[in-house]
Formats: C-alpha cells, structure tokens, sequence
C-alpha cells in the first residue's frame, strides 16, 4: 500500500501519508483508459503543502503504469487491419527480414497471432508464436498507445506471471498506394516505460499487408480480405457441376488451408467435401482420406415443379409388401395362439377325467 489519502487537488493529485515511515508523499495519477492508470510520484519527505511537495516532480520521473486486472477487462479490436500481414521485427541488434515473420487475425478481432520466424544470419531470434489480445488503447498527441496481453501459444500450460504477460506498444499506420504497414514498439516490462517513439522500444516490428498476388497460369489469384475464408487456387473444374479448390481459412486463433469439393446437384442443392487443415497449400489436397459428403441447400427454397408429370397407379409397391409380411406374421400368430389354446385344453380335458375316475 502506498498510504493513506491526506488530501486531493484537481482530481489528479494525491497526498499520501505513510504511517510507517511517518513521512508524505505526492502522486500525480492520470486515467489513459478505464484499464489503465498511470502515475508519478515524489519521494517520502516531511509534512508540507500537497502543492509544493508535489512540485517535486520532474519531467523525468519514472511513469508507472497500472492495468485493471479485476474485474477482468473486455477486449477490444486490435488496431492492425487489416490481417494478414509479413513483418520484420529487431530485437536490438539487425532486423531479421528473411524468411518473413506473419500476423495473422483470428475470427475474434481483438486477438492477433504472431508467427516470429528465426533468421539464420541474425542473431537473438527464434521461431516462436504468440498470441496478442488488444485490451485498451488510446492516443496522446500524435502517438498512439495500445496496452496488450501476450500469450505464449507453444507455452499455454505454463504459468506466466502479469509481468511477463503484460506489454505497452506505441505504432503508427502508413499508408501505401496498394499496401497498409504498421511501425509498433514494444516495452520490455508491463509498463510503458522507455517508449518514446514507434522505431524505439525493446522490440519494433514492421507489419505490412501483403495485398493480392495472380497465379503465373492465370488459374486463380490470391486476395487477402477481411473474410475467415479466401480462395487460395482452383485445382478442378469441369463446367458448372464440379469445382476442387484450396482455400485459406482461419477457425479461432488456428489459421491453415484446406482442400473443398463442391458438387453441384441441382440449383439449390450443393454437395461439400472438406479436407482436414494443413499449413502449405500444397499439402491440402494430397490427403489419400475421402471425406464425408456434407449437403448445402440455399435459405431461399421455391417450389418448382415436379420432374415426373401424369397420374400413376402403383402395382407392387415396398409398403405393401411390408403389409403384406405383417399380415402374414398376423395370421400365423393367430394359428400358434390356437394351436397353445387347444394343446392346453386337451391337457386339462385329460386331467379332469383322470381325476374323476
């Protein structure tokens, strides 16, 4: 505990009594986002006025940051858009460029995966996936700041302490003629101490859309939307009855691709065959196993005329045969039942006279 509150000043300054020490201290405190709190404060001196202790306060003081963690917050959507992008990122030393790192959205917007990929020829940086959720953000100037909570996707079991989780960023969007990039710092703890700028933090990352690619063969093209399934390339087609494609398509925080068949059975009945999900598109497809058929009709059924038109009488139909097994079952247990019921009589026609006798 701090203290105790001795007295307030324009909603923002506090003085605080510390009982232990028998000494007085100033806090300045300004609410970000109804999640985040920050503060200076001075240090513990004798009783003055809150004006003039708190005057003790330099511009470069240490800012403290606090996170509502009870009750717990509600995410918000992440601010990069739109996913999936390729990002570099530089831990200190070079940028590590190659191969490509990917951020990819999830089907709740408040979340972002984050693929880091090692590159051989820098040194600090490892494969490794994260998972950012977006808790609070808001903007000071010209800066904007987003307070995040990252999960170790490989290390979910573990447990990670508010320190380790908790991180503050600082980005800034810039806007290209067909692409979108996001330059973002990092903080190295839960607070947002030492970030000053977009390009200075303890890890920066720049993330750039990766736009819309056409197949060399003319057969497809790539576009990445704000859709959880995009077409990634036709395999088959034969006229309007049968298509087999790959498509890139995100469940959750889990993103792959997967081989589809759509037959197509009539014009308001499909036929959909769904492969399991793979990582390269070229793995999608070369599964041996068939799946199941899954039947799609459209949510706008109108009647349509029968394909079979004239008045029919039915010869010999399945229904009555089945009758006829039934009535067949019918009669003979009519015939077991008599056969019982004159067996039984007999017997007791014969005790009886035996008795008599």
């Amino acid at each position: 505990m701090k203290g105790e509150c001795s007295e307030t000043e324009s909603f923002d300054k506090f003085l605080l009594y510390d009982r232990a020490y028998d000494c007085y201290k100033c806090m300045v405190i300004h609410e970000k986002h109804k999640y985040v709190l920050q503060y200076k404060e001075t240090y513990c001196s004798l009783k003055n006025s809150l004006s003039s202790i708190c005057e003790e306060i330099t511009g470069d003081a240490p800012l403290y940051s606090m996170f509502r963690k009870e009750p717990s917050p509600v995410p918000e959507p992440c601010p990069f858009h739109p996913a999936p992008f390729t990002f570099t990122y530089n831990r200190g030393s070079h940028d590590c460029v190659y191969p490509p790192s990917r951020a990819e959205s999830c089907t709740d917007d408040s979340r972002l995966l984050l693929r880091y990929m090692a590159c051989p020829d820098v040194p600090s940086t490892e494969s490794n996936v994260e998972e950012l959720v977006c808790l609070a953000s808001w903007k000071e100037g010209s800066t904007r700041y987003l307070v995040g909570q990252i999960s170790q996707v490989q290390r979910r079991n573990s447990i990670a302490s508010d320190e380790d989780t908790y991180r503050c960023f600082i980005y800034k969007a810039q806007h290209g003629d067909k692409s979108m990039s996001y330059i973002i710092a990092q903080s190295g703890d839960a607070t947002c101490n030492g970030l000053s700028s977009p390009s200075d933090g303890s890890r920066t990352m720049k993330l750039t859309t990766t736009g819309s690619w056409n197949i060399t063969n003319g057969s497809a093209s790539i576009t990445h939307t704000k859709k959880r399934l995009v077409c990634h390339s036709i395999l088959e087609q034969k006229e309007k009855k049968h298509i087999k494609l790959v498509a890139h398509v995100t469940r959750g925080c889990e993103s792959g691709h997967v081989c589809l068949t759509f037959h197509r059975r009539g014009s308001s009945v499909l036929e959909l065959q769904q492969g399991r999900l793979w990582e390269t598109p070229q793995d999608a497809c070369s599964d041996h196993q068939i799946p199941p058929y899954i039947t799609l009709i459209t949510t706008s059924l109108t009647p349509t005329r029968c394909p079979l038109i004239g008045r029919y009488s039915i010869i010999n139909s399945l229904a009555d045969k089945r009758r006829r097994r039934q009535q067949i079952n019918i009669g003979m247990l009519y015939i077991t039942l008599l056969y019982i019921i004159i067996f039984v009589y007999s017997n007791c026609s014969q005790n009886i006279t035996t008795k008599n006798a």
